[in-house]
């Protein structure tokens, strides 16, 4: 049986954290003896090691990952820039577990790892309980808890640790955003693409208007100027005659080429509602509509739970999915099915990818599929 590997990140020459590293590596004496757990920390370098080399080597392989935070561990640069930002990147790609263990009275809001959960549960810190022991023992056990729940998932952290070794053993960690970082640092740069484009959008528009007038103007002296040759010219010299002139070409194969497409549609549209019928025919609509409101509902918001361990997360997601399915059910246009069957398939792709070692061909298939599903759907409610 390999052993799990649990590091200890805890900042180098405090005395103080070290007495709290030490009384916690006592509880799993008999792991350690029976082969079941190693636990490393810096004050476990070898004599002439380099100590970042050693300490990094360490940190790249552990299953398990306790940050003991303190006063000490906040003030220096390496624990909190290479250390607490790389086990920050290991929880979120599934690699290791993280916990942060609040040693001694400090704000660490603002850390990298400030997202992973926390011991003991509560928001008092170890130094300023009165039964340290008996919390320590407590914290002990949950870790326990995390060993055996590593043990069984050791295929899938492998698997993850190989997919993203050529950037996981880099010396320096590259800064690692929280889950609701990332989607507000995501809709700010939408929001200034979009800000982006109307700019250009709207410029344009002023160029052609502003070429339109000149061509009117253009047109209207050359009309005068004819008009002008007309009235001068004696009533031998001018016959007036009568021209039809035909449409444009461009503008016969435009319409043409617009019908056609429209036709198309139609069709495809009108195959999809035969496709619709078929699934939701008598007592097999409610196996079709409801389940599928549920798992999008529900099973999206409990995947991305389990993957990123945030509520507020998982409850955005959840409200998300679920306004997307209302406005599928209510709308009333006939291209919003497209955009919503897609971003739906999108969505699982990526928590099959996470939580599945599946070939991309078969998450293709499976996206492929949920598409089709979900157009099905919207599809019928926008008619």
């Amino acid at each position: 049986m390999q052993p799990i590997k649990i590091f200890f990140s805890c900042a180098p020459g405090s005395d103080k954290d070290k007495a709290y590293v030490q009384a916690l590596e006592n509880h799993f004496a008999d792991q350690k003896r029976n082969g079941e757990v190693t636990i490393w920390h810096v004050y476990k370098i070898s004599p002439g090691a380099n100590a970042q080399q050693e300490t990094l080597k360490n940190l790249n392989s552990s299953d398990i990952i306790l940050i003991f935070v303190s006063p000490d561990y906040i003030n220096n640069d390496y624990c909190v820039g290479v250390e607490g930002t790389k086990a920050a990147l290991m929880q979120t790609r599934g690699i290791a577990t993280v916990r942060v263990l609040r040693v001694r009275s400090v704000d660490f809001r603002a850390t990298p790892f400030n997202f992973c959960k926390e011991l003991p549960e509560g928001e008092e810190f170890i130094s300023n309980l009165r039964y340290k022991e008996r919390v320590l023992l407590n914290i002990a056990i949950d870790i326990s808890a995390l060993v055996k729940e590593a043990r069984n998932c050791h295929h899938t952290r492998e698997v993850n640790r190989n997919k993203y070794s050529s950037i996981h053993h880099q010396y320096h960690s590259t800064p690692v955003m929280t889950p609701i970082e990332s989607l507000i640092k995501t809709k700010q740069t939408d929001d200034i693409k979009l800000s982006r484009l109307e700019r250009k959008t709207d410029e344009v528009k002023n160029t052609k208007q502003t070429e339109e007038i000149i061509q009117r103007k253009t047109n209207t002296r050359k009309k005068q100027k004819k008009q002008v040759l007309t009235d001068s010219a004696t009533s031998s010299e001018y016959v007036p005659t009568r021209k039809v002139k035909p449409l444009p070409k461009t503008l016969t194969r435009g319409r043409q080429s617009t019908k056609l497409r429209s036709t198309s549609i139609t069709n495809w549209q009108n195959s999809a509602n035969r496709e619709y019928k078929l699934l939701s025919k008598g007592n097999r609509g409610k196996f079709f509509f409801y389940p599928i409101i549920l798992i999008n509902s529900f099973g999206i918001a409990a995947a991305i739970l389990g993957w990123w361990n945030s509520l507020i997360l998982a409850g955005l997601v959840f409200i998300i999915s679920l306004l997307s399915v209302v406005i599928g059910a209510v709308n009333t246009g006939n291209k919003l099915p497209i955009p919503l069957a897609l971003l739906y398939a999108g969505v699982w792709g990526l928590i099959i990818e996470h939580y599945l070692s599946w070939k991309p061909v078969g998450i293709i298939a499976v996206m492929a599929a949920i598409t089709f599903i979900h157009f099905l759907l919207f599809h019928k409610n926008s008619r």
